[in-house]
């Protein structure tokens, strides 16, 4: 039974300004109304109107809708609508005003256009510089579909806008061929595995740089890897979680592409040796969490690796560090021994620049070295001159590490010759040396001439 209190719907007239339509838009429900009436009118005014100018001209409305032209002057004030000399119009047959505007717009479109090259040109310096913004989208089209793939190239993503940034990869899967690199590393509380497996599974087709998110990384990102294949770099140094390192190498043996891999800080040890496949391109390595002695003894490298860091290694002991450089340390480039490192003793990195003579870039910490790390009986003189450029000199500020290096042995080594080519020093400022002693004076003025310089850190 209807409910016969409830008040009947009644649909409202929907009018509005179409172009010859007196207001009303088609099958609209006044329309049967008044579609007599305006015949009928349409008619009379016509016919009289033709009727008055000599040769029966048919005179018709005439409206120009454009909003790129100035009207200043030529409308209604109350209508708005254009001014049109009818009598005009009559005699010729059409509108002057009309015809020579068509006219003026066909000969601007002849005209030379801004190249589009420039444009992508200033966007590009506009987002080396960090000044692209989103609201420049809202120009024109042009701009939207330059400037969309620029900014989704490289996202600055943090705890804010991930969310936003998930939802967006999941509603427009289009935006995941744009990203190229893909930063986690600000993202804490909120980079939930099942999210980060859903950016790799949208992102993977480009993706080359993937930095993990300092929460976890658990199965299904590490599925989701194995669909990058043209992943250039994988930073997991900052993930808190255990790592299992067999399924690890198991999602990135088909990584073609990839030079750079960082362990995470944590990683459960691998006892199947069998199952570890470097990537053919790999260049640099980060060792760190559960690496033990016999894992690098079975350690296989490319030989293309000629960057080495080694941070949070608790099991690896000096034994097994000086097996890696023994192997590998003839091809590389950069290496970095950063704190803590338990398992070494106070002279480990002594024998570096024996097992890597062709380092460029070294980093050390006070704690595994001894006051004889720049004698001439480990920095000898070689046949040809040592590359070394750039050394870093840490220290945790233990008991007993304020002595451990003296900067004479240092001043002494370049003065000979032994580091004819080191230009940059950084070090701390927990070594204990004075700044205004001799001889850290000579060093920085040595380091000077060389067009680089000392640098003490606090």
């Amino acid at each position: 039974m209807a409910n016969k209190r409830r008040p009947k719907k009644i649909r409202a007239p929907y009018k509005r300004y179409v172009y010859k339509s007196n207001n009303f838009v088609a099958n609209s429900d006044d329309e049967e109304d008044q579609i007599h009436n305006d015949d009928e009118l349409e008619s009379t005014l016509q016919a009289t109107n033709n009727a008055r100018f000599k040769g029966a001209v048919n005179i018709q409305s005439i409206y120009v809708l454009s909003d790129q032209v100035n009207y200043a002057g030529k409308m209604w004030p109350w209508s708005k609508f254009e001014k049109t000399d009818v009598l005009q119009c009559a005699l010729q047959g059409h509108n002057p005003a009309y015809k020579q505007m068509i006219t003026e717009q066909q000969n601007m479109g002849d005209h030379m256009v801004f190249p589009v090259e420039i444009f992508v040109r200033i966007f590009e310096i506009l987002n080396d510089w960090g000044k692209l913004k989103p609201k420049f989208m809202r120009v024109c089209k042009l701009f939207y579909l330059i400037i969309l793939p620029m900014i989704y190239k490289h996202p600055r993503l943090k705890a804010t806008n991930f969310f936003n940034f998930v939802d967006s990869m999941a509603n427009n899967k289009a935006l995941g061929g744009y990203i190229r690199s893909l930063d986690l590393s600000y993202i804490i509380q909120s980079g939930k595995n099942a999210f980060v497996a859903k950016l790799l599974k949208r992102t993977g087709k480009n993706l080359q740089e993937f930095v993990a998110p300092q929460t976890s990384f658990g199965i299904g990102p590490m599925y989701a890897l194995k669909n990058c294949e043209n992943l250039q770099v994988l930073d997991l140094r900052l993930v808190s979680e255990t790592l299992n390192l067999g399924e690890l190498f198991k999602s990135i043996r088909n990584l073609k592409q990839l030079t750079l891999l960082s362990f995470p800080r944590s990683s459960i040890e691998i006892h199947d040796y069998g199952e570890i496949k470097w990537p053919p391109k790999l260049t640099f390595l980060r060792l760190s969490g559960g690496i033990s002695d016999d894992f690098l003894y079975h350690l296989e490298l490319p030989e293309l690796i000629t960057c080495l860091e080694f941070a949070h290694c608790p099991a690896i002991s000096d034994l097994g560090f000086r097996q890696v450089l023994f192997r590998v340390g003839a091809n590389l480039k950069t290496l970095k021994v950063q704190y803590p490192m338990p398992g070494l003793k106070r002279d480990s990195l002594d024998q570096v620049f024996i097992y890597c003579p062709n380092l460029t870039v070294l980093e050390i910490t006070v704690d595994y070295v001894s006051s004889m790390f720049f004698d001439e009986q480990y920095l000898g003189y070689t046949d040809k001159p040592r590359p070394l450029r750039t050394l870093y000199v840490s220290s945790s500020g233990m008991l007993g590490t304020l002595s451990r290096l003296d900067p004479i042995d240092l001043a002494v080594a370049l003065n000979d010759g032994r580091l004819p080519n080191l230009k940059h020093m950084l070090c701390t400022a927990k070594l204990g040396w004075n700044p205004d002693s001799d001889a850290i004076g000579y060093i920085a003025d040595e380091l000077d001439e060389r067009h680089g310089g000392l640098y003490i850190g606090y």
